[in-house]
């Protein structure tokens, strides 16, 4: 491998490339502000580097395929067929997320189950406690003076059921 530092003898790759990839002086500040002046890419007959453009299987050996198919080829494929083993996996998955779906609605029936309950012991704690708040002012009422109406009237009237 070739390589100077001043600039005019390049970087080359070994035997198969004889052009350089790259000329010019890395290390000098050079003329152009970008680095296009300094890297020669492209296709060696239009004077580039020898580096080979276009579809990259132009450039890798041909593997012929195996005729007729056979063997698990319908399970996982070959050049002749599409093989089924993604149906199945694809299946398998269906099959756990409607397994998952099932669990996930079981926990939330068994949420709003606990919800019900949890209101429903809510509820009667605020109404012990507010008819317990009534009834006692009903009876501060009636100790201070007559014309009051009495506690299990005005609880049968205004308190909670």
């Amino acid at each position: 491998m070739n390589m100077r530092v001043n600039g005019n003898q390049g970087l080359r790759l070994p035997n198969s490339y004889s052009q350089p990839i790259a000329t010019g002086s890395f290390l000098d500040s050079g003329t152009s502000s970008d680095m296009s002046s300094y890297l020669n890419f492209g296709d060696s007959n239009n004077g580039g580097t020898g580096i080979r453009s276009g579809p990259v299987e132009n450039y890798l050996p041909s593997v012929a395929a195996p005729a007729g198919g056979g063997g698990m080829g319908w399970l996982f494929g070959d050049a002749t067929q599409t093989g089924q083993m993604g149906n199945i996996l694809g299946g398998i998955g269906a099959a756990g997320k409607m397994y998952m779906g099932m669990q996930q609605y079981g926990l939330s029936k068994d949420a709003l189950a606990q919800s019900k309950e949890q209101y429903a012991k809510n509820y009667a704690a605020q109404q012990s406690m507010t008819n317990a708040s009534l009834s006692d002012r009903q009876i501060a009422r009636n100790a201070a003076g007559p014309g009051y109406q009495d506690t299990a009237g005005y609880m049968a009237e205004y308190g909670i059921k």
